[in-house]
């Protein structure tokens, strides 16, 4: 079957509602105050793209018939990955919004107390600096910075990933049928 006919949609869809879950607990672990919790968060990132992988080894052997390209698996793992985004930064903005409401806030004071650690404490850099980062430290726009900073992973991922993952079928040497014909007994009658 030819990979360039088969959609891979679908199956990017299902696959990137299970790789955004992972990535939705991946965050509430990273965001929680237990240390546990924070620690495992290392390892749901492992096994995402692990998980990404064996998906789209699935997609390649059960859909694609076995084959391949490098681009169309480039185009499937970004796919996986950019489905996975969009879910996983829906649930960051709910968790900020409605859970975890403090966490922005948390972060932004952390950032702060670094930014005074290195020497950066001028009033006029800190008004600035403060102001551009309640901008970004919204639960808004930390779902969009999500978003396009999963989806830019996703495509340094999907590069790699498809190094491994493109096949085509190689045709076998020598297996090329010639047919005989069966006449020999009468040819040899005639003679």
């Amino acid at each position: 079957m030819n990979n360039e006919n088969v959609s891979p949609w679908a199956w990017a869809m299902r696959g990137g509602l299970v790789l955004g879950v992972m990535n939705i607990l991946n965050f509430l672990c990273s965001s929680s105050d237990i240390k546990i919790l924070s620690s495992c968060s290392f390892l749901i990132s492992v096994l995402v793209i692990v998980t990404a992988y064996f998906m789209a080894k699935r997609y390649r052997d059960m859909e694609c018939g076995g084959e391949i390209s490098y681009g169309g698996s480039v185009k499937f793992v970004f796919l996986l990955f950019m489905f996975s985004s969009l879910i996983e930064s829906l649930g960051v903005l709910v968790d900020l919004l409605y859970v975890n409401t403090n966490y922005l806030e948390k972060i932004f004071n952390e950032l702060m107390v670094v930014y005074e650690e290195m020497g950066i404490y001028s009033s006029e850099s800190m008004d600035q600096m403060e102001v551009m980062l309640e901008g970004i430290l919204r639960p808004s726009s930390f779902a969009i910075v999500t978003l396009f900073s999963r989806m830019m992973s996703g495509l340094f991922w999907a590069l790699i990933l498809s190094i491994v993952l493109k096949r085509r079928k190689e045709v076998e040497s020598g297996a090329v049928e010639i047919e005989v014909e069966e006449d020999n007994d009468e040819t040899k009658k005639e003679d």
